[in-house]
C-alpha cells in the first residue's frame, strides 16, 4: 500500500503542476490552493 500512497502523491503533483502552468498568467503574484490539479481556493477566497 505505501508504494501506492507514494504513486497518487505523486500524481497529485504532476496535475497541479500542470494546472499551475497552463494558469500562471491568470494567478501570478496571487495565492491558490490546488489538490489534484483542482483548484479549490484562491485569493479572494482567503
Amino acid at each position: 500500500m505505501v508504494a501506492n500512497q507514494k504513486f497518487f502523491k505523486r500524481d497529485g503533483v504532476r496535475k497541479n503542476t500542470a494546472w499551475i502552468h497552463k494558469h500562471y498568467k491568470e494567478y501570478r503574484g496571487k495565492w491558490i490552493v490546488l489538490n489534484e490539479g483542482i483548484l479549490l481556493g484562491n485569493h479572494y477566497a482567503i
